[in-house]
């Protein structure tokens, strides 16, 4: 999928939100954003008065728009003496405001047709982390105090944006930013495929049917095409998406006089839920395909082990896991397209196991994070290409999916050779 902000978009800068900033928490009343110079280089020097502002407050569980107003000024401009000081006035109703807390990272967005949009992400959140990253502002890992609460200018000229997830294009949805499939001709085939199904094939189906047309072989580069894989069906899955969804819209909600809300949320529900757990099955049925084209031994969604954990992958599997001769030599490997509470799950799971590995597509794990995993014995594994752009300062601590092959294929020799040993 590609998503272009720069057609939506001029410029953008963030910042955290300071104490002064937050009318409702009391540390002041001035309902401004302060933005001293920095903000110069997006919104220039002219004074804009009460004019037309977006404002969003999201959150993980969604979020929201409210059309209002600001006035963009130079709160020094009759004092020649002092630096000039530009601030961000918002009304004392503002929906967004009210929500907002200090600490959260917020960004001013200038649009194309130079309209203002204040977004304010909730902190801590996933979404506040890859708005952070597809602006590239740079404003949520910051540990300098004093650089978050400073307007830092962010990008939207760099896009066609890289690997497009399905959270990435929901976000970017939210912004108004147009979303299109990057490979029209393999939509074409997918809808020639499944169209007169009316509904999205099984995941299976439609991952095999992914690879089969891309046509690319998992033994000239495990981790390229592994991403290959993954971003296509992603993007194949957005446009198979809207290719069935858009009758139901149609059927429910077009011409008519009122809209259903309860309606509306069931059919939005239905959709997210269908999309993620779809995401989530496809990654797995990929990362079986690579295992299979390698010739590596594997029990996938083993038997439930005597503490109830139900591991996704065990290298050779169940027999050597519970042999005691053999159990040093499997690998264990958990898989979900993003961490959130999965991996700490794993900490429990198969505890025959010393070190367990963690297959993700997640773009959003930072130092402390991927720190604390590797304290719990917890390995993460990607792609290459994708730790190399998402990852480029921590990719001594993910291990790449072809290494992480290589490393399996090389045990399982290990317990072969063991076997030998044991017959003569």
């Amino acid at each position: 999928m590609d998503g272009r902000l720069d057609e939506v978009f001029v410029g953008v800068a963030g910042k955290r939100l300071a104490a002064v900033e937050v009318h409702r928490q009391g540390a002041s009343n001035q309902h401004e954003l302060n933005g001293r110079t920095e903000i110069v280089l997006l919104l220039g020097t002219a004074r804009r008065q009460s004019v037309t502002c977006h404002y969003a407050y999201i959150t993980d569980d969604g979020g929201q728009w409210w059309t209002s107003w600001t006035t963009y000024y130079d709160s020094r401009a009759d004092d020649d003496a002092r630096t000039p000081e530009y601030r961000l006035t918002y009304p004392a109703r503002c929906e967004a405001m009210d929500l907002a807390n200090v600490g959260d990272p917020c960004w001013v967005l200038l649009g194309t047709d130079d309209d203002i949009r204040i977004i304010i992400a909730e902190n801590g959140s996933v979404v506040a982390s890859r708005l952070d990253r597809l602006f590239g502002t740079e404003v949520v890992e910051t540990s300098d105090r004093a650089r978050g609460h400073r307007f830092q200018q962010g990008a939207v000229d760099q896009q066609t944006l890289f690997a497009l997830d399905l959270d990435d294009m929901d976000l970017l949805e939210f912004l108004g930013v147009p979303i299109e499939v990057s490979s029209p001709d393999l939509l074409d085939l997918a809808i020639d495929r499944f169209g007169r199904r009316r509904e999205m094939p099984p995941t299976r189906e439609f991952a095999a049917f992914v690879r089969d047309a891309m046509g690319l072989d998992p033994r000239d580069g495990i981790d390229d095409v592994f991403m290959e894989w993954n971003t296509t069906t992603d993007d194949l899955f957005f446009g198979l998406e809207r290719y069935f969804l858009q009758p139901v819209l149609d059927q429910h909600f077009a011409n008519r006089p009122t809209i259903d809300i309860d309606l509306f949320f069931e059919v939005a529900k239905s959709k997210t839920n269908s999309r993620f757990s779809r995401a989530g099955y496809t990654f797995e049925h990929h990362l079986e395909a690579i295992f299979r084209a390698h010739g590596v031994r594997y029990t996938a969604q083993s038997t439930r082990m005597d503490d109830g954990s139900k591991p996704d992958f065990l290298f050779p599997g169940r027999q050597e896991y519970d042999d005691d001769d053999l159990v040093r030599f499997v690998t264990f490997l958990g898989a979900k397209t993003t961490a959130r509470e999965r991996w700490m799950q794993l900490v429990a799971e198969a505890p025959r196991v010393d070190r367990r590995y963690f297959a993700t597509r997640d773009k959003k794990l930072t130092g402390s994070v991927l720190r604390t995993m590797h304290e719990k014995g917890v390995w993460p594994v990607m792609a290459k290409p994708l730790i190399e752009e998402i990852y480029p300062a921590q990719q001594h601590m993910i291990l790449s999916l072809g290494l992480f092959v290589s490393n399996v294929a090389r045990r399982q020799s290990q317990i072969d050779t063991d076997r030998v040993h044991r017959l003569r």
